[in-house]
């Protein structure tokens, strides 16, 4: 796929209300590899009452991107990645948390570093 799909695909993309999806720019003209930005707003998992601006981001190398329907599935994965990450803050057993999103190394490294195949870089 080319760049200007991608953002023709994102354009008709929604997901939740106050959920963006956007992307940046490769740091060198010649990279192929961009970045893929979520921010949306939750209630803090930490003070409930309070609300957190989360900001995630995903590695998308575009050459790797076969066709429409790859990028589709990639953009699934993203969000279920990031809905994996809340569900990970929120869930908690007598006030602790089973799986912290933030001490876990491999659950950080799947949402940064991860390719349009599958494959983990």
């Amino acid at each position: 796929m080319r760049i200007d799909h991608v953002r023709e695909c994102l354009r008709r993309f929604t997901y939740k209300p106050g959920w963006q999806f956007s992307l940046r720019e490769p740091v060198a003209p010649d990279w192929h590899l961009w970045y893929l930005d979520v921010t949306f707003d939750v209630p803090d998992c930490n003070k409930p009452s309070g609300a957190a601006h989360i900001d995630m981001w995903r590695q998308l190398y575009v050459d790797e991107l076969h066709d429409e329907n790859h990028f589709w599935e990639w953009l699934f994965a993203t969000v279920r990645i990031c809905e994996d990450h809340e569900q990970r803050e929120w869930f908690r057993i007598d006030g602790t948390r089973l799986h912290n999103p933030h001490a876990d190394r491999a659950a950080l490294d799947r949402i940064a570093l991860w390719s349009p195949t599958g494959a983990p870089l």
